[in-house]
């Protein structure tokens, strides 16, 4: 039976809300009001001075922020949908504080349902291997995609991001993530089966032969279809279109 597909989640504003108590920390105690409308780039804090990024950094990384932050609209439910889908593992890099990591995981397991050894605190999200990576900073897209050519990344969309392109795969909302993964189960399913059907042994003990036109693999180390060979034109642009 084959191993189940494995998504890999980003949690900072995929599932949960990161800006908005950091922006929240920039006007309380430098009183400078930002919002994501004002970015067009991923990195919150190039839009502060360095004294406002130190400052609010200070606060982020004391005990209790971490845990503070609050769910996405939705995300707690969907990580519980997906898992009927995929497993799923939680990807997340994280900062310098000493409760940081166990925060993150205290909610990751409490509120999202995760086990421990299914959350991963790295920044070099390149290094995970798996199907599916759903995370809202394009260059962790960029450079997964780079090591993964095979996997499906996915850009998970925050305001700030909206003019850097990457349309095709950038994702909304939940039930888009739903659609592009489970059309890709479907597809792979159906394509399994094509490729086990492809070259037969059935009612033909002497060797294997092709399903649709009767072709022979015996006695080559390369089978080879008849002219026009209607199962075979399927699985050459399918595997021409994963490449």
């Amino acid at each position: 039976m084959p191993r189940r597909k494995r998504l890999l989640l980003d949690v900072d504003e995929v599932l949960v809300d990161f800006q908005k108590p950091a922006f929240g920390l920039l006007e309380k105690l430098c009183g400078r009001k930002l919002g994501p409308e004002d970015l067009d780039v991923w990195d919150m804090f190039t839009l502060f001075t360095e004294e406002e990024k130190q400052t609010v950094i200070a606060e982020i990384e004391k005990p209790g922020f971490c845990r503070a932050l609050q769910p996405k609209d939705g995300a707690i439910q969907a990580v519980k949908d997906l898992r009927n889908l995929v497993d799923v593992y939680a990807v997340t890099s994280h900062f310098t504080s000493p409760t940081w990591v166990h925060e993150r995981d205290a909610q990751l397991m409490e509120e999202f349902g995760f086990k421990k050894r299914e959350i991963v605190h790295t920044s070099a999200k390149y290094l995970i291997s798996g199907d599916y990576f759903l995370d809202d900073n394009p260059s962790h897209i960029e450079a997964w995609r780079s090591e993964h050519p095979n996997g499906i990344a996915m850009l998970w969309h925050i305001h700030n991001t909206r003019n850097l392109g990457f349309d095709d795969i950038r994702m909304k909302s939940w039930p888009e993530v739903f659609d592009r993964i489970k059309s890709t189960l479907d597809n792979e399913s159906l394509y399994d089966i094509l490729e086990e059907r492809e070259w037969s042994r059935e009612s033909n003990p002497e060797g294997n032969f092709c399903m649709t036109c009767g072709a022979s693999a015996r006695g080559s180390d390369i089978p080879t279809h008849k002219a026009n060979c209607r199962l075979h034109n399927i699985l050459e642009w399918h595997r021409a279109r994963s490449r």
